[in-house]
């Protein structure tokens, strides 16, 4: 755990000076002075939670999520923030909108997790994003290699963050947490499939295989009970695979996927439904 807070305040120390002078040109100072408020701002619920006997802050666990944390989903706002594709593409550029896009709402998604008590999912998006960040430093960076950043956290973190979706979806009956303020419908829409952005096989390996032990380790802990009574469209989407659905040409992920990134996404939901099938027998269904 001390390794763990030494690194939240690191984190947080340089989220903070981020924040107050971003040093890199505009437009992209505004992407992140606006992220990193974000991020500060939840940062400080979890001291607002007090300190325990440790010393420690005590878990922001259980705490109601704070509306102001979603401002930027919420109806009437979205359409006008980073975490709507066509607007981050629209102020930032194609070349780094999307990507942008992305990662503002990977931060915000994370939100939830926190105050379900992994402290751990807020740390390691506030680093992603200093990551990402001092790559605007200098010289404007290579897309790809903000790709390749991306993508090596999402592996890195698959064993923290698909047993989150998977537990969620099994104590909640939902994609997302139960006090999650109302969101715009295009969120969801825009966002649901993000993972095929960085997609590849060896990943998608990866994902299926914590999946897979993810869902034995549910079903040896509490039996075939919470598996039961979940659609293929319902536990894609919570687990962030469902494959992109034909769209107008005006939206941002029309053509966003090229064929072997559906594949994948089409691999990894059939992989995941047929071990769910198989854990379920016995059940009663």
């Amino acid at each position: 755990m001390e390794a763990l807070d030494e690194r939240m305040s690191l984190a947080t120390g340089r989220i903070l000076e981020i924040e107050e002078d971003p040093g890199i040109p505009e437009p992209y100072a505004g992407f992140f002075r606006r992220a990193a408020r974000l991020l500060r701002q939840a940062g400080e619920y979890s001291d607002s939670a007090g300190r325990g006997q440790s010393g420690r802050p005590e878990s922001v666990k259980n705490r109601p999520i704070p509306p102001e944390l979603y401002e930027d989903i919420r109806p009437g706002r979205y359409r006008q923030s980073f975490a709507c594709p066509e607007r981050a593409s629209e102020v930032l550029g194609e070349t780094y909108g999307r990507l942008l896009c992305f990662l503002y709402a990977k931060i915000i998604g994370c939100l939830s997790f926190y105050f379900e008590g992994s402290d751990e999912a807020l740390l390691v998006h506030m680093e992603l994003f200093i990551q990402i960040y001092n790559c605007f430093e200098g010289e404007k960076p290579d897309p790809r290699e903000l790709k390749r950043i991306v993508y090596w956290f999402e592996s890195d973190y698959c064993d923290l963050f698909v047993p989150l979706r998977i537990r969620r979806l099994l104590r909640t009956a939902s994609f997302e947490a139960a006090d999650m303020p109302e969101a715009d419908p295009r969120f969801e829409t825009d966002h649901t499939e993000d993972l095929a952005l960085v997609l590849d096989s060896r990943f998608a390996d990866r994902w299926l295989g914590v999946a897979r032990q993810t869902l034995r380790t549910v079903r040896e802990e509490t039996g075939a009970g919470p598996l039961v009574g979940h659609t293929e469209t319902e536990i894609a989407r919570a687990m962030g695979i469902a494959c992109p659905e034909a769209r107008q040409a005006s939206c941002q992920n029309a053509n966003a996927f090229n064929d072997i990134q559906r594949k994948l996404l089409a691999r990894m939901t059939e992989g995941l439904m047929e071990t769910w099938s198989e854990l379920m027998k016995g059940s009663g269904t």
